[in-house]
């Protein structure tokens, strides 16, 4: 199984464009992460997760709205239309998996273990119904149900794609372990590994189905652990969406066979692989300079000044079109303390608004039904960020 080892090019010469790019990943996402204030870091970095889980979900054909993804942490299942239902059950999934996963990290010497990508295969599969779980094979016309966190044992075919039998799954995984082990890679190799696991593991394909929401999982985590300051603020799998024919298209030159002596080692194409990373590499920066342009804190104040003067005026409507009830001019002091502090105590609530006791206690709970505002009576209220204020704050997110 040589083929799925590669990481670097065999000519030394073509890494150079490749480690100049990641290490102007390290840097720029430093630099992201060094200028958003806590209050604010925290309530993107959990507006993301909403975020991956809709486009690594769309790239999977899920329908599922924007607002409903949102809207799924709040949304009582048992009232759905059953024909969405497990289209959000998906999402709900997906989220789940990544906020556990944010907070049960494995080690570096983990991180590419068979083990661990089986788990995240569970998380995100053990709580799906078994229709959604029932998978029909193009090549064979077989059905099957998906187990969570199990292997495939049959041969599948993905596209052009012959990936290696299920009674070989073991080696295969075996091998990419020994190859993408982060306790073994250092530097800004490391960042070269993230894209080279990535898709030597859809290569492998060890999954009858969710090979691709396990595998974007898997990046999320791996970039992480290879020390990219700032991931969460932004993420890759918006931008393979967000260009997804050019994703599918690199995915594609890596997965062929190998050219000649010159083309690598294995039995994959150097210059295959070479694309790919490349390719992700730009989508890094690409995600990373989009999410910077919006969290420019000068800007990103003025848009949320604009957003509270029309809640104020009462000229704001939800996602229908119903008008949203209006709010305090106060409200934007509120929202500055918060974020520029991390979260705020509800009794230094009249003391930031300049409001009386009562007032400001009716401020914080109309905030926090609306789920802007998160927190209980022992903990700090913090930012939360709902559907309605997403495309004023955030242009262009979806």
């Amino acid at each position: 199984m040589k083929g799925i080892t590669p990481c670097l090019p065999l000519d030394p010469k073509l890494a150079l464009p490749l480690k100049d790019k990641a290490i102007e990943v390290y840097k720029r996402s430093a630099r992201l992460e060094a200028s958003v204030p806590p209050g604010l870091k925290s309530a993107v970095t959990h507006l993301l997760r909403f975020v991956n889980s809709y486009y690594s979900n769309k790239i999977e054909g899920n329908n599922t709205k924007p607002a409903d993804v949102i809207r799924a942490q709040h949304a009582n299942e048992e009232e759905l239309d059953p024909a969405i239902r497990d289209d959000h059950k998906e999402v709900v999934s997906h989220l789940i998996a990544q906020k556990f996963l944010a907070s049960n990290q494995p080690s570096a010497s983990e991180v590419s273990s068979a083990e661990f990508v089986q788990w995240i295969h569970e998380l995100f599969f053990q709580d799906l119904s078994e229709q959604a779980r029932t998978l029909v094979l193009e090549s064979t016309g077989e059905q099957f149900i998906v187990e969570a966190g199990q292997f495939r044992e049959q041969q599948v075919v993905v596209g052009r794609h012959l990936p290696p039998e299920g009674a070989g799954l073991a080696k295969s995984m075996e091998v990419f372990h020994r190859a993408y082990r982060l306790d073994w890679i250092h530097g800004d190799e490391r960042l070269l590994a993230a894209a080279a696991s990535h898709h030597r593991l859809l290569w492998i394909h060890p999954f009858l189905d969710g090979n691709g929401r396990v595998t974007r999982l898997f990046t999320d985590v791996y970039m992480q652990l290879a020390g990219v300051d700032g991931y969460g603020l932004w993420s890759v799998s918006r931008g393979f969406s967000r260009s997804i024919e050019q994703y599918k298209a690199a995915l594609a030159a890596a997965d062929k066979p190998r050219g000649g002596d010159l083309d690598g080692r294995g039995q994959l194409s150097d210059k295959g692989m070479l694309k790919f990373q490349h390719y992700f590499l730009d989508t890094c920066l690409e995600q990373i300079d989009y999410l910077s342009s919006l969290l420019c804190m000068g800007d990103f104040d003025k848009r949320m000044a604009f957003y509270v003067s029309q809640r104020v005026a009462g000229v704001a409507v939800d996602v229908d079109g119903k008008p949203l009830p209006k709010w305090r001019p106060e409200t934007i002091n509120l929202f500055r303390a918060v974020i520029a502090q991390g979260g705020v105590l509800r009794t230094d609530v009249p003391a930031i608004t300049g409001l009386g006791e009562t007032v400001s206690r009716n401020l914080v709970k109309q905030l926090m039904k609306e789920h802007w505002l998160v927190g209980d009576e022992k903990r700090p209220l913090k930012l939360e960020i709902p559907f309605e204020g997403i495309s004023t704050l955030f242009p262009h997110l979806w």
